[in-house]
């Protein structure tokens, strides 16, 4: 595809998402359909579906990673480092490019503040692909779990305040996770 067409189908991308986000701030999630989404974008119900499998995927943020990236870099923390400290310094540099993209926030505060039980999709299989990660360091699965639930718990709710307040995600998210996981020493 050209320059010109990737251009034009982030736009599109863009602006059904800004509008699923407004309808669902005016409405809730509940109260909002593909249809009412696309008439609001000014795009046919079809071109939605070749953006979004759902109004809940048009309803989630935008990630600058994907979860074999966040797996990665698991993988890439030094061995001595605990399960579930590795965990929140992976999700502590993906805030971190979150904040990096003021975009990436911009739409969201009046979204999560009148949603704030929403949770994306993708989160169960990002919630996975972590759990297999650190599994190994963990050194087993229900520690593993553990770690990463806590994590991603923590992670979606300071999201949804550091939006709600327009404050940088990522000390807000390290503060949190300190406060919250068992341990993020490294291992003796």
């Amino acid at each position: 595809m050209t320059q010109r067409g990737e251009g034009k189908k982030r736009a599109t991308r863009r602006a059904i998402q800004e509008a699923a986000v407004r309808l669902a701030v005016q409405h809730g999630v509940d109260g909002v359909s593909v249809e009412a989404i696309s008439a609001a974008a000014g795009i046919a119900r079809s071109t939605f579906f070749t953006h979004f499998k759902s109004k809940e995927d048009a309803l989630t943020p935008e990630a600058p990673w994907s979860a074999a990236e966040l797996a990665e870099a698991v993988a890439a923390r030094p061995s001595r480092e605990s399960a579930p400290a590795a965990v929140a310094e992976v999700l502590a540099g993906a805030a971190r490019r979150l904040d990096a993209d003021p975009a990436a926030n911009r739409s969201w505060p009046e979204f999560f503040a009148r949603n704030p039980g929403f949770v994306p999709p993708h989160n169960a299989e990002l919630t996975e692909v972590l759990v297999e990660a650190v599994t190994p360091r963990a050194g087993d699965r229900d520690e593993a779990e553990l770690a990463v639930a806590v994590a991603m718990a923590v992670f979606w709710t300071v999201r949804r305040q550091a939006a709600r307040d327009g404050a940088a995600l990522e000390p807000r998210l390290r503060r949190a996770l300190a406060r919250r996981l068992p341990s993020t020493k490294e291992k003796s």
